[in-house]
């Protein structure tokens, strides 16, 4: 623009334009006052305004979702607690003994104290009955008739020169010879096991009352004609205490004597019951019978 001034009128023009930016400045700096007119009184307010509160924007409320009702549960019955039955009385465990051997051996003494007792009295031995007089009616001394009627006659008399024997009646039944008596021995349990030994004295006890009570006079006949004999019979006890079964372990050799010792012991239908150590089994003696000449 200044292309074709020459160099004074540029200067003049250079200083004329920072003059009126000065000017410029100047007036946007300075604050303009108005300058009342003379002659009248003027009253100056200036109103100011408090500021207002700021207004609070109350905000739309959020709706809130409805919470979903909880599943219908079905009612259940209360569980009624169960009554508690009231506490069983503690019983005191009965005491043992302190001293279990005295007692053993004291049952041990009275048990052998009862069998010498049973030992000493006298077997009861009946005279034989006469030959005319019938014996009672039963059933097991008809078979022992029958067994003495098919006995046969005894033999004559040996000479004198030999000596006086037994006379032999049979092979079955061995009668003893005049003038000598046959006695019957107490019975006695074969092998009696340890724990047993307090019971089988009060067994044979038992067993010799039977022994030696009155029998059929027959069946006593034929026990006593027997000589020398011996059956062991096979006796099973149950834990009370009867008799189960009665059978012939080992013969005498004399059909006729083991019958008649089976007989007598039918009449044993009971015995003292086993020890609380043999309860659980059956109690098997083995026991011997034997009638001897004196």
């Amino acid at each position: 623009m200044t292309a074709g001034l020459s160099h004074d009128m540029r200067r003049t023009a250079l200083v004329s334009l920072v003059a009126h930016v000065v000017a410029l400045v100047a007036l946007t700096t300075v604050p303009l006052t108005k300058i009342p007119p003379r002659g009248a009184s003027a009253i100056e307010v200036l109103l100011v305004s408090q500021p207002s509160a700021p207004v609070q924007v109350e905000q739309a409320p959020v709706p809130q979702p409805k919470p979903t009702p909880p599943p219908h549960q079905p009612k259940t019955a209360p569980v009624l607690p169960m009554p508690k039955s009231p506490p069983k009385p503690v019983t005191a465990a009965p005491t043992e003994p302190l001293s279990p051997k005295r007692q053993s051996s004291r049952d041990l003494a009275e048990a052998f104290q009862k069998a010498e007792d049973a030992l000493a009295k006298p077997p009861v031995t009946k005279p034989l009955p006469p030959a005319q007089s019938p014996a009672p009616p039963s059933r097991t001394s008809e078979e022992i008739k029958k067994l003495l009627n098919t006995l046969p006659l005894p033999t004559p008399a040996m000479p004198s020169d030999a000596t006086p024997a037994t006379r032999e009646l049979a092979p079955a039944v061995a009668r003893a010879p005049q003038g000598t008596a046959t006695v019957a021995r107490p019975p006695t349990v074969e092998h009696c096991p340890p724990k047993a030994r307090t019971y089988c004295p009060l067994l044979e006890a038992a067993i010799n009352r039977v022994w030696n009570a009155d029998t059929n006079p027959a069946v006593r006949q034929v026990l006593e004609s027997a000589g020398d004999s011996t059956a062991t019979m096979r006796i099973v006890i149950q834990p009370n205490g009867e008799i189960r079964d009665i059978a012939l372990y080992r013969s005498s050799g004399n059909d006729a004597y083991d019958r008649a010792v089976e007989s007598v012991l039918r009449e044993l239908q009971r015995v003292p019951p086993l020890p609380d150590e043999m309860k659980g089994e059956s109690f098997v003696a083995v026991t011997s019978f034997t009638y001897t000449k004196q």
